[in-house]
């Protein structure tokens, strides 16, 4: 992956795998507030399915994120 993104940079959909959004759901919550202490506040994010995957990260990581962020 990382010798891939060194020869064409790119955002496609493996871009969640590179910015290491991969794992359980506390691990993909603690990326997300690393990146939004860095200065980022968009995401675009994929999921397949869509509404299942959507739901779950709805239900499991937003809370994780806002709660990592209100402390």
């Amino acid at each position: 992956m990382i010798q891939t993104f060194a020869q064409s940079a790119r955002v496609g959909s493996n871009g969640g795998t590179a910015a290491g959004l991969v794992g359980d759901y506390d691990t993909v919550a603690q990326r997300i507030a690393e990146f939004h202490r860095a200065g980022i506040e968009l995401f675009m994010l994929q999921f397949q399915p869509f509404e299942a995957d959507m739901r779950i990260f709805a239900q499991e990581v937003a809370p994780r994120v806002r709660r990592l962020l209100a402390d």
